[in-house]
């Protein structure tokens, strides 16, 4: 199949763009790396009147480093993300990166694209929420930011209005003593992901938690946290493992599909979350030990 006929618009200013999308609301589609909006407008399962292509836009493919975190453009692909040094200071989107795709379309993919997308098995959504980030948006009112738990709302459906734009992701810097990390089980590489999780923690000193978060993608509508609020203060521990592997499979209610039964799932689900939290604990005491 190929795309409904469609007028095409190519902003030089994110002024512009915002303007389009005003102008032609539900009936504009913005593109940047279009690597799923491609397919969707091929197979005619989106049919926007307007495309507006964000590429020329001067300065959307930045990637900001400050003291709070990185701020990543509407336009930075995916493989560019993945070489940029700043990032180390947000090791959690370069854990998720490498098992986005493949790496041809990580040479056209966006961050911005994927997050804004939101496939509830995708890889780039669960970071954020993980990583406790959040979504720029721009409109012609304005500028808000949008917690990444609040954005991503549903499958596809997110908090975006309709003459919105997302300009950026933001990606808090992980505290001192913190690690990270990020697995997933697909039936190949590159796949989309039957089971993803990904875990950040902070320890202190004394080698207690102080901060935990783990999340799991491609078990519901859209990427879920774990309730892990009773584990901070403890130490470490086996225990606090097989803790988190029960509150994986007690927080999921997934559907069966063609390619993995709701209980497979499940069962994944702690498997990941389980092996996620150790890798992070690891890195966490690992970097402890430079302090």
């Amino acid at each position: 199949m190929k795309p409904a006929p469609f007028a095409y618009v190519r902003p030089l200013s994110i002024a512009e763009a915002v303007a389009a999308l005003g102008e032609h609301g539900s009936a504009g589609r913005i593109i940047a790396g279009g690597q799923s909006l491609g397919a969707m407008l091929n197979m005619r399962l989106v049919a926007p009147k307007v495309l507006v292509d964000i590429n020329r836009i001067a300065g959307a493919n930045s990637i900001e480093k400050d003291r709070t975190g990185i701020r990543v453009g509407a336009t930075v692909r995916q493989s560019d993300a993945l070489r940029h040094t700043d990032l180390n200071a947000t090791p959690l989107i370069k854990e998720a990166l490498p098992h986005v795709g493949h790496f041809q379309t990580r040479n056209r993919g966006t961050i911005c694209g994927s997050i804004a997308h939101a496939d509830p098995s995708a890889e780039l959504p669960l970071a954020l929420l993980v990583s406790d980030g959040a979504v720029e948006l721009r409109s012609k009112r304005g500028t808000r930011i949008v917690a990444a738990d609040d954005f991503l709302v549903s499958t596809l459906t997110t908090a975006r209005r309709e003459d919105e734009m997302v300009v950026a992701t933001l990606w808090p810097s992980a505290p001192a003593r913190s690690g990270c990390a990020f697995d997933e089980f697909a039936i190949r590489g590159g796949d989309y992901a039957i089971v993803a999780a990904a875990a950040q923690v902070s320890l202190d000193a004394p080698g207690n938690i102080t901060s935990i978060r783990v999340g799991l993608a491609g078990v519901g509508e859209r990427p879920i946290l774990i309730d892990t609020s009773q584990l901070i203060g403890d130490k470490p521990s086996d225990g606090v493992a097989e803790e988190i592997m029960d509150r994986a499979r007690r927080s999921i209610e997934p559907i069966s599909d063609m390619q993995a039964s709701a209980e497979y799932r499940t069962h994944l689900a702690g498997i990941f979350a389980r092996r996620v939290f150790d890798a992070a604990i690891r890195r966490a005491q690992e970097g402890a030990s430079r302090v």
